[in-house]
């Protein structure tokens, strides 16, 4: 079982079928309280988005072998030689276009592209 760590509806878990993938769909727009959040943690800040998890050896007990981690996404930055901020973003592209939801196994190209850089 993969779950949003903390958050049992049916929406913020999924169960594998003995593969080595799975998938679990969430909002990262959802917001506290509503019935699709499943505890994404939003740094306003940063604007990184966190999400932990927990991978469950069994559907319905915890376990000590069960596996818990936090994938977080947000904006990478740095100070480039003029002491300004530049920022990294990563885009995934389908024959140059920008693409909305990624295919497992499909082929994609991964570009970084940097503002202001040096």
């Amino acid at each position: 079982a993969l779950q949003a760590r903390d958050y049992r509806s049916p929406g913020c878990m999924t169960y594998g079928n003995g593969s080595h993938t799975t998938v679990l769909e969430i909002n990262l727009l959802a917001n506290s309280g509503a019935s699709d959040y499943c505890g994404v943690l939003v740094n306003n800040k940063t604007e990184e988005r966190s999400l932990p998890i927990a991978v469950r050896i069994h559907k319905t007990l915890e376990l000590a072998d069960d596996k818990f981690y936090v994938i977080t996404c947000g904006k990478a930055g740095f100070k480039n030689a003029r002491n300004e901020t530049s920022l990294v973003s990563l885009k995934l592209l389908e024959k140059g276009k920008r693409v909305q939801e990624a295919v497992y196994s499909h082929p994609y190209t991964l570009r970084a592209d940097i503002s202001r850089p040096d």
